[in-house]
């Protein structure tokens, strides 16, 4: 047996189904149901990379916008990360037919040294990933005034009068 939705909206339908003819019919009740189609999430931006440095930033926010497409169910969303460094603000929410939500990235120095760092962020339904690529940089260096000389005073002898 084959069955299409396009033309059914959601919901639950039921029949039946008549095999044979006469007294040698057979019938089987059918229940079908349709769900609606889940949310189905992308992103503006799947790779964000972040620059800070030790002992000046303590952390960042990137902003990213999470769009649901036409043809996807309204629904919920949520999101989780990899790292421990790594979060968004808000970690969930509700998201419309064809809606779009503003959502932080953001990222935190604390426990990190210098080098390079990559982590995700997985958004659910759709398992759409971000990846992060973080750089931590050494401290600018704070530059020392070099001391000026103070001039040693010369004795500038006075003359004596004649005599």
């Amino acid at each position: 047996m084959d069955s299409t939705n396009t033309q059914l909206s959601t919901g639950t339908y039921t029949g039946h189904i008549i095999f044979g003819t006469g007294p040698q019919s057979a019938w089987v009740d059918v229940t079908l149901t349709v769900n609606p189609n889940p949310a189905c999430i992308t992103v503006d931006s799947q790779d964000l990379n972040v620059a800070l440095t030790l002992g000046q930033d303590k952390s960042v926010t990137r902003n990213i916008t999470l769009q649901n497409g036409n043809d996807c169910g309204a629904g919920s969303w949520s999101a989780s990360s990899d790292v421990p460094w790594l979060n968004t603000n808000p970690a969930s929410g509700s998201i419309g037919l064809g809606g779009s939500a503003a959502v932080g990235v953001g990222v935190s120095l604390a426990g990190l040294d210098l080098g390079h760092y990559t982590g995700h962020i997985t958004l659910n339904p759709s398992s759409t990933t971000i990846t992060v690529h973080l750089t931590v940089l050494p401290p600018t260096p704070t530059p020392t005034p070099t001391p000026t000389p103070t001039p040693t005073p010369r004795h500038t002898p006075t003359p004596s009068p004649p005599g």
